[in-house]
């Protein structure tokens, strides 16, 4: 019964404070447009391009670094294209550590918000820490292909085509953005005495980008928005769950489970990238 009856109480909700929906939606398309799609759309072309024309026996390190290199969502669409050949503990594991933010929003609009290129250097390593710490806590399984395998395209993917999956993919993510900065801003509009810390957490907890963006304009030393920032996006708050949940591995993981590695994924990028902060700053 939940499974329709929660979205149809969002619905209601928003229809309840039209107004406070569409400025929240019209700001989430506003960030996408400036801050995620600009360093996300061409590396996620490339890197669909890059997927189907990758062999079968690809090595483990490279298909984390490929994740990390193009950022969220396309981690998830690499372990989509490996499920079937790739064991399952592996597969887990290769899906929580590479399943973080575009480098070039860690790296180059959060190094834009907080002033500092070296800040948003502090912040990128301190994630890919806590990727790399999560997932070694994690099986790791047996990360070669098995027999069949899901690299067998009939025919290269074109540029054409890439660009039009990499289009629709990104409206996918543009949506979640929206879903998550319209539920962070209805909750205080309904429930206006809450405080000011609840308001942020609740930011942060919805959505990722909005939540950065309040954490690099608070009033606190850089070493600790470095610190709160990296666990930000480390734990990539709910949009980018439902992103790697509509593009990854089907079955893998339980929405809980998920969570939980998201948030404990956050923790250690916090604490390295204070960490880093307070050595490189």
């Amino acid at each position: 019964m939940t499974r329709w009856l929660l979205p149809m109480l969002c619905a209601g909700a928003m229809l309840l404070r039209p107004e406070v929906s569409l400025e929240a939606a019209a700001d989430a398309c506003a960030l996408f447009a400036r801050s995620v799609l600009p360093g996300l759309y061409p590396y996620m072309i490339l890197l669909l391009v890059a997927l189907d024309r990758l062999p079968a026996q690809a090595p483990y390190p490279l298909l984390v670094a490929l994740g990390w290199g193009a950022g969220s969502p396309c981690g998830a669409k690499i372990c989509a294209a490996r499920q079937g050949s790739m064991d399952p503990r592996a597969l887990r594991r290769l899906a929580v550590c590479c399943g973080t933010m575009s480098p070039m929003f860690l790296y180059g609009t959060l190094g834009q918000w907080l002033q500092s290129p070296r800040a948003g250097l502090c912040v990128l390593l301190g994630v890919w820490a806590g990727a790399l710490g999560i997932s070694a806590l994690l099986p790791r399984g047996n990360a070669s292909p098995g027999s069949s395998s899901a690299f067998s395209p009939a025919a290269p993917l074109s540029l054409g085509a890439a660009v039009e999956k990499a289009s629709i993919t990104l409206l996918t993510v543009c949506g979640c953005m929206v879903l998550g900065n319209v539920l962070s801003a209805l909750v205080p509009a309904l429930l206006p005495g809450l405080p000011g810390g609840v308001r942020l957490a609740l930011a942060c907890l919805a959505e990722a980008t909005t939540g950065c963006r309040a954490l690099a304009l608070l009033p606190l030393p850089l070493e600790i928005r470095v610190g709160l920032l990296s666990g930000e996006t480390g734990f990539g708050a709910l949009a980018i769950l439902l992103q790697n949940r509509a593009l990854g591995p089907r079955g893998l993981m339980s929405p809980g489970a998920q969570l939980g590695y998201q948030l404990l994924h956050g923790l250690l990028s916090a604490l390295a990238g204070y960490g880093l902060a307070q050595l490189l700053l």
